[in-house]
């Protein structure tokens, strides 16, 4: 019920919407390959759901099975197996070199039946993001917000939340270095990134 209230308040202030514009045409894909090894009912609609947020940005995610995996993919394994002691608190993690991402459903799946088909969808765009970016940051607004709270899921819930202009710029600059190597090369190193819900506790995340 609340976050149904949320959304309603949402939705009159418009705050759900930062005001990002799509890149013109030609869009630009990105090979995703995505692992998993337990039933994931929301699974469908979550992959609609990033593919959507992708698409408004200009960008066509092309979803291939692991057995056919581009070289230049960007794996996604899903589990439900993540203990606690593992990233606290976050839903997912993303390992920027490797262009590897794990998310942990069942972090997920602790949220409300309703959210959980969305919540989904936006940490693989979120995670995703990270690996086209190349860089380990989070905005201050929209998908790629460290710490998403209860006015955020409400977004998400109605799938109303999106990227920043910064995010869709960041986004076009890792494609541009993912198309050269000798401008992928001299992009800077990083660790990883993870993504949270609710209130963030200090020194959970890699930063």
């Amino acid at each position: 019920m609340k976050v149904r209230v949320l959304l309603t308040m949402a939705a009159l202030a418009g705050i759900c919407h930062y005001g990002a514009a799509a890149r013109p045409a030609p869009m630009q894909t990105v090979a995703v390959c995505m692992h998993h090894d337990t039933n994931v009912p929301d699974l469908v609609a979550a992959v609609m759901t990033a593919s959507r947020l992708f698409r408004d940005t200009g960008v066509r995610l092309r979803w291939a099975e692991p057995g056919s995996c581009p070289e230049d993919a960007i794996r996604i394994s899903l589990t439900r197996s993540a203990p606690d002691t593992l990233f606290p608190g976050a839903m997912a993690y993303s390992s920027l070199e490797r262009k590897q991402i794990e998310v942990f459903l069942n972090r997920i799946e602790r949220n409300s039946r309703d959210l959980q088909p969305h919540l989904l969808g936006y940490v693989l765009a979120h995670e995703i993001t990270h690996v086209i970016q190349g860089i380990d940051r989070h905005s201050a607004d929209g998908v790629m917000k460290a710490h998403w709270d209860w006015l955020d899921l409400a977004c998400i819930e109605g799938n109303r939340l999106r990227f920043t202009q910064e995010d869709v710029d960041l986004i076009f600059q890792g494609l541009d270095r993912r198309a050269g190597p000798e401008r992928l090369a001299a992009a800077s190193p990083h660790v990883g990134s993870a993504v949270r819900s609710g209130n963030p506790q200090p020194g959970n995340l890699q930063k």
